[in-house]
């Protein structure tokens, strides 16, 4: 899941902002149920859709959340 943020630095392409531009924070479950934020992805990995589900706000991830199980740790 990806929430939509400003990043400076995109993990998927190694790629480096200043300023920090529109992206976002790819958050995954862990083992105990906890949500949180594991990648930076930048614009270019997200306008080349390599199977990256579209930025959405922290309120559509905490509502998915609460369908799949877990908590949100952001």
């Amino acid at each position: 899941m990806i929430i939509a943020a400003k990043v400076d630095f995109c993990d998927i392409m190694q790629e480096k902002y200043d300023p920090p531009v529109d992206g976002g924070h790819i958050i995954a479950q862990g083992r105990t149920g906890r949500w949180c934020h594991v990648l930076n992805i930048g614009p270019k990995a997200l306008a080349e859709q390599k199977g990256y589900s579209k930025p959405i706000t922290i309120e559509e991830a905490e509502e998915q959340i609460l369908v799949k199980g877990g908590y949100l740790d952001y």
